[in-house]
């Protein structure tokens, strides 16, 4: 979605909640559960702005 330059160390903790991060996703490290639920708010937010 975005191009950014992903930090090397993959031992993380989520920014969102601080379980063990699965991987880099929207310009932070995060976890499979708060990456799925930054994916429904950004669909959610952009069905709105294109109902407008």
């Amino acid at each position: 979605m975005f191009s950014e330059e992903v930090p090397s160390k993959m031992n993380q903790q989520c920014k969102v909640c601080g379980e063990p991060a699965a991987g880099f996703h929207f310009g932070a490290f995060t976890c499979e559960g708060c990456k799925g639920c930054i994916t429904v708010v950004i669909e959610l937010v952009s069905q709105t702005t294109q109902a407008h």
